[in-house]
């Protein structure tokens, strides 16, 4: 590069930035008060629109940063406005091409592709000691200014990616993690929310939607937050009550309605800037999980992929879940939901994204909860796509049964009445909330409601025992997704994107069966016993698809893992979804199934090895490669591995953006050296949609992810083994019995 005027000055000196950790802060929880700092904060108001860029190829070695504001000043003003982000002009190196580094060269050619920058375009920068210059990016040279011409400004940006560590789920975030004071305030309706920025994005955590559900609100949909709207929003708030994890370690309360957002940039010109959203669920068996979890963080995705994304809570166990009579409405987890949906809808432009290009993405139970919203018409209109990862398509509880064994079961074990006006009162007035979901009784309660369950759905006691809280299908949610999908009624008729994991029952089986079993024919019928009636194992052994592996000292346990992912998750996804497409329910669906994946948490058995493939590829695994969020968590793998997590970020995120998981070659080519893998995968294995019903289509339209074997497309997976669950009457829908 040559540049127009004299040699330029120093380095930019946050080139070389490696991985970096950031200590832990505890939550905030219940704040209600704005951050100290006044004045002082940055506004995006008063600042116009600020974007990050960062050539973000989710590794842990971070590359240069810097913040764009194309709001026009004079150069005499321009220091200032970074000083007033507590940055600097960005200083050009004369010793590097286009006096910016390959990766800020990448990022501007992007942003000319989305239509953020002008050719045209010029910006003040450093050139020199204290020398502001017309930098013009697409030739990559200063040029001569006029007097009192007014450009946009380029700052450095200092602050550093964020890593937690992995063995402390709920550590924080810290948000100095520059040195300099990286907090920025948004106008957002009638909020005033200070959030802060990491070298990734802007991060606006714990933002309240939803006033607390207690007293006479527990149990009740949620309402409105009314209370003040000032509010620091630079940690997390409360997660809500849970059952599966030890109230102590972690700060939950009832008061846990509210939500994060990640995002790029802040602030627009006009409605075409707006980014398109993706509002994220958790799972836990709707009976744990939090917006904080280190797998969904937003940060990455959000950076990567240009999108803005938003993980919210929602009430868990008991608290989300009851239903009885009239008296509990049910679904009071759901509610939450569509009231964060309703709230993102309202405020999210905000923060730079699209209220009209709303994606919904969940794994798990997250995935089940999509379901019902997609299933429910209080939701329709809120959202424009949704993809879902390992949705088990467990039957929900109808509310006979919830008034008859579900509720009754909870109610006595808080020594309330068990039906009518009096038990709402007595459970709305139990003081300590914990009760909900720890204690003999609570446990003592759980069993029954396994028992109960199980006689419902038709499953084992362990299958049951997974899920002891589950949606009612009435009220918020029109019916069971299946009963629509087969009837052609679904409301809510948008592009869906969904898939299992080839190992999905090991984390389940091996989590019961903590001990190699020695291989014998008695041995599998008896752990088969954990999933089967014994009519139905004769047909299991019988089939062909489930023998033991002579070779493999840990075949047992492995075969009924195998039975337990194609019967619960893998065939059910493939049928129901198959009857949506004989009703046209759905414009476009795209199936996958992945091999390869990353463990969820620390604690995982053994056989859920990181970077596994076939059968150790567990339940969950999967999170951190669509959020890309490995490095979030500092984890270091290979290159291939890493390529694989990026191709899936891209994946996905394409769906987030235009409803297909195929991303643009023009838009890859203009994102840079980090999206060549997702290139080369383009060039011969693009996804393709299922225009006909699935078991009807072409038999080559699956995608299959993986990271030591690529990324292929075939046939519907293991579509003879589901055939045999299906003729059988197997599969976890077909067991619902409504005579309960």
């Amino acid at each position: 590069m040559k540049l127009a005027t004299s040699a330029v000055g120093g380095l930019f000196g946050a080139v070389a930035i490696g991985s970096h950790f950031v200590g832990a802060v505890p939550f905030l929880a219940g704040r209600d008060k704005a951050p100290s700092g006044g004045d002082a904060l940055a506004k995006q108001a008063e600042l116009g629109p600020i974007h990050i860029l960062y050539q973000n190829d989710l590794s842990n070695n971070a590359s240069t940063g810097a913040l764009l504001l194309p709001n026009s000043v004079a150069s005499d003003n321009a220091a200032q406005i970074c000083e007033r982000i507590g940055e600097k002009l960005f200083p050009l190196d004369a010793s590097l091409q286009q006096g910016i580094g390959s990766d800020l060269v990448d990022q501007f050619n992007y942003l000319r592709y989305a239509g953020t920058v002008g050719w045209s375009d010029s910006y003040w920068v450093e050139e020199g000691a204290n020398q502001t210059a017309a930098y013009k990016v697409s030739r990559g040279t200063v040029r001569a200014t006029g007097q009192g011409e007014k450009l946009g400004v380029l700052c450095t940006h200092t602050a550093l990616p964020t890593v937690v560590p992995r063995a402390n789920p709920y550590a924080n975030a810290n948000v100095t993690t520059s040195g300099n004071d990286t907090r920025i305030t948004v106008q957002a309706g009638d909020y005033t929310l200070t959030g802060y920025r990491d070298r990734r994005s802007f991060r606006f955590l714990g933002v309240p939607f939803g006033d607390a559900p207690v007293g006479s609100k527990r149990f009740m949909h949620s309402t409105p937050y009314t209370g003040n709207k000032v509010l620091d929003a630079t940690a997390y708030r409360n997660s809500c009550l849970q059952s599966t994890t030890p109230v102590g370690p972690m700060p939950v309360g009832e008061d846990c309605l509210n939500l994060n957002i990640y995002t790029p940039a802040l602030g627009s010109y006009d409605k075409k800037a707006l980014k398109p959203v993706l509002f994220a669920i958790y799972g836990g068996a709707f009976t744990s999980g939090r917006n904080s979890l280190h797998s969904y963080d937003g940060g990455n995705l959000a950076s990567r992929s240009d999108v803005v994304v938003v993980t919210t809570n929602y009430r868990l166990g008991a608290l989300g879940f009851l239903a009885s009579g009239k008296d509990l409405p049910g679904n009071a987890g759901i509610s939450d939901q569509i009231l964060a949906l309703k709230w993102v809808k309202e405020h999210i432009a905000a923060f730079g994204g699209d209220p009209d290009r709303i994606t919904l993405g969940g794994e798990s139970a997250g995935a089940e909860s999509i379901a019902a919203l997609i299933a429910s018409s209080e939701a329709k209109g809120l959202f424009h796509g949704a993809f879902m990862l390992s949705n088990p398509w467990v039957p929900w509880i109808n509310r006979s049964v919830q008034t008859k064994s579900i509720t009754p079961s909870v109610a006595t074990s808080l020594n309330c009445s068990t039906s009518g006006p009096a038990m709402v009162e007595c459970l709305q007035k139990v003081e300590n909330p914990s009760l909900f979901v720890q204690g003999p009784a609570f446990v003592n309660a759980t069993n029954n409601i396994t028992v109960a369950l199980s006689q419902v759905s038709g499953s084992s006691l362990f299958s049951a025992s997974i899920q002891p809280f589950l949606p009612t299908p009435d009220g918020l949610i029109d019916d069971q997704i299946f009963y629509l999908a087969g009837n052609g009624t679904i409301p809510n008729n948008v592009p869906i994107m969904l898939g299992t994991l080839s190992g999905e029952g090991t984390l389940f089986v091996y989590s019961l069966l903590n001990e190699t079993i020695p291989n014998s024919q008695a041995a599998l019928q008896q752990t088969l016993g954990s999933l089967y009636k014994p009519d139905f194992i004769t047909k299991v052994e019988q089939s062909g698809f489930f023998d033991l592996d002579p070779a493999n000292n840990d075949s047992v346990r492995e075969t009924v893992s195998n039975a337990f992912t194609y019967n619960f998750f893998t065939c059910p996804t493939q049928r129901i979804v198959n009857m949506a497409q004989k009703t046209r329910q759905f414009p476009q669906v795209y199936l996958y199934e992945s091999d390869s994946g990353y463990p969820d948490t620390v604690g995982y058995p053994p056989k859920c090895a990181p970077e596994g493939t076939g059968v150790e590829v567990c339940h969950s695994d999967d999170i951190k490669s669509v959020f890309g969020t490995l490095n979030y968590e500092g984890i270091e793998v290979s290159q291939q591995y890493l390529d694989f997590v990026a191709y899936n970020v891209d994946a996905f995120s394409a769906f987030v953006r235009a409803g297909t998981p195929n991303p643009s070659e023009k838009y890859l080519k203009a994102r840079g050296r980090s999206y060549t893998y997702t290139q080369k995968v383009q060039q011969d294995n693009k996804w393709q949609a299922f225009e006909k019903p699935l078991l009807e289509a072409e038999d080559n339209r699956t995608q299959y992810l993986s990271a030591p074997n690529g990324i292929t497309h075939g046939g519907v997976p293991h579509r003879k083994v589901c055939d045999f669950f299906y003729d059988n009457g197997k599969l976890t829908y077909q067991l619902l019995d409504n005579s309960f």
